[in-house]
């Protein structure tokens, strides 16, 4: 009898062969596409579902397939199918023979003699055409469940895309259906179109050689075609692909401190692919090239934490693999730009909001911060290799002046000087917001300064100008970080226009503006004012600075 002739006779009848059952409902012309496994249940204890070991086979194309073209294998036994056909766009549940009555509800059912049991640890599933060899397989592992109670038994690990032709890991995922699995029916997690992402996750550099290391094992799914690097750069060699990773061998060393954008370009099961990564082969790394730059450890209530480090090397640095303490800062490359700062906090909008002036650009955001005292404490930084700086803080290296320090930071000094000589942490300029984090300390100490000095940077101010001197820009610079200042404008007859600045501590250079508006917010009539700034600190020095300049209109 011919495979037509078969599928005619058994057409809206109900197939018994071997201990298979499947309802055939319309005549077949045989091609070639393949079923795929779809679906495992290999610890069926618990739950809602038969407490029998399965797996499900579905046919995603629009025909139906002669299953006796097939074998399937768990581990090194196979089994061939008897001559059935699975409809398409069906599904068959696969089980022993002595379960195959309690799937009956369930759909299509095939019980095969001797299937084995299936291991909860994991197995490898083959399903093979009998000229065409190997059409489908999966390894799976029970670490493929998420959730642990899931792996504990009762829940399916079911295919995403059973239409996606290829099967990494990534296909699959556990089970969300009610009842612990779909057997017989379109998967819970079904997503039509979804293929797996595929991403590097590393880049290993050895000597005249880039390995790739892969978030798939891909060695059977991808087929890589060029690689793209930049003409200055040694061209590739050659590469070969085992496992997860992509082995790209180039005519001589790639140059280290400075990245290089390379981009591979592949097949991925058919579908066109492009990963592109930035690789960077670091300098050797010195104590201190990263130092501690700002400590916010008193934040206002319901505020966060944060710790500023600074890049004080002449280097691009890689963080990946630092740690704040014993937090994590990033398991991808993560390159530190030389003489730039970084952040790190736990909630980017809240720091915006308590410091407008925060560059959230130069943010690194943790779920976590280490726990630190108002009292006094310990910060420290590591590389993956070593400890790069360290900070013992007390809460006394604030100003006397500040009576409350919560919101005020901690900030450094010279990132030349040793972290914990004294002097070289105070707190940060309360003009400044009471802390900069992301960009420069408002108590970093030029080299410049040689003296006190308050000056205007022009003598009039036209308010309604639209150019610069449309506001009056007083400029100070102090030979000492703990200077308190109060600002007042007078007019001519020494009567008091604007306070501008009470008691505020400021860093060693800066500005203050004014712009012709009196502390009611009228606008100052034309004529002669005076700028008048008087600085204090805690040793009992006093000075005073005063300026004339001209307003008009």
């Amino acid at each position: 009898m011919t495979l037509k002739a078969k599928a005619l006779f058994y057409w809206s009848s109900m197939l018994f062969l071997l201990g298979c059952a499947i309802p055939f409902d319309h005549e077949v012309s045989f091609v070639a596409p393949h079923p795929v496994i779809n679906e495992l249940m290999m610890n069926p204890s618990g739950g809602n579902l038969p407490m029998r070991e399965w797996l499900e086979l579905y046919n995603p194309s629009d025909v139906a397939i002669l299953l006796k073209n097939y074998t399937i294998s768990y581990n090194n036994r196979s089994f061939q199918f008897p001559d059935i056909y699975l409809p398409a766009r069906q599904y068959l549940i696969v089980t022993a023979a002595q379960n195959e009555q309690a799937f009956f509800a369930y759909g299509n059912v095939c019980g095969i003699v001797g299937w084995p049991t299936m291991s909860n640890a994991g197995a490898t599933i083959t399903l093979a055409h009998l000229e065409l060899g190997t059409v489908d397989a999966v390894s799976y592992q029970s670490n493929w469940y998420e959730t642990t109670a899931k792996r504990q038994g009762g829940w399916s690990l079911e295919r995403i895309n059973p239409e996606f032709g290829c099967n990494p890991v990534q296909a699959w995922q556990e089970s969300i259906a009610t009842g612990g699995g779909t057997p017989g029916r379109q998967n819970s997690v079904y997503l039509a179109g979804a293929i797996p992402n595929v991403q590097i996750q590393q880049v290993l550099i050895q000597e005249n050689s880039l390995n790739f290391v892969l978030n798939i094992d891909a060695e059977s799914m991808l087929s890589l075609g060029s690689v793209q690097v930049a003409n200055e750069l040694p061209q590739p060699l050659n590469w070969t692909i085992s496992r997860d990773t992509i082995r790209v061998r180039f005519h001589g060393e790639l140059p280290i401190g400075q990245p290089h954008e390379i981009t591979l370009l592949a097949q991925f099961c058919g579908r066109d692919l492009s990963l592109s990564h930035t690789v960077f082969a670091e300098t050797n790394l010195r104590y201190n090239d990263v130092v501690i730059n700002e400590v916010l450890f008193n934040p206002y209530t319901g505020s966060p934490t944060f710790v500023e480090i600074y890049n004080r090397s002449n280097e691009i640095i890689n963080l990946q693999g630092w740690r704040l303490g014993n937090r994590l800062l990033s398991s991808q490359q993560m390159l530190f730009p030389p003489n730039s700062y970084l952040v790190i906090t736990t909630n980017a909008n809240q720091l915006q909001h308590d410091y407008p002036s925060a560059v959230l650009h130069n943010a690194v955001l943790l779920p976590s911060l280490p726990a630190y005292a108002n009292l006094q404490g310990i910060v420290t930084l590591f590389s993956p290799e070593e400890l790069m700086d360290s900070l013992r803080y007390t809460a006394t290296m604030h100003q006397p002046f500040i009576r409350n320090a919560r919101g005020v930071s901690l900030e450094r000094i010279s990132p030349d000087v040793p972290t914990n000589q004294g002097g070289n942490f105070i707190s940060t300029s309360t003009y400044s917001e009471g802390a900069t984090p992301g960009y420069e300390n408002s108590r970093i100490r030029p080299a410049t300064v040689t003296k006190d000095n308050v000056y205007l940077s022009a003598r009039t101010i036209n308010p309604n100008s639209t150019n610069e001197d449309r506001l009056l820009r007083i400029q100070y610079e102090f030979m000492e970080a703990n200077t308190m200042i109060n600002l007042n404008i007078y007019d001519d007859k020494g009567r008091l226009i604007n306070r501008l600045v009470r008691n505020q501590g400021v860093g060693y250079v800066g500005r203050f503006t004014w712009d012709g508006l009196r502390e009611n917010g009228q606008p100052a009539l034309p004529g002669i004012y005076i700028m008048w700034m008087e600085a204090y600190r805690d040793n009992g020095q006093r000075q005073t600075f005063k300026e004339s300049f001209l307003l008009r209109n």
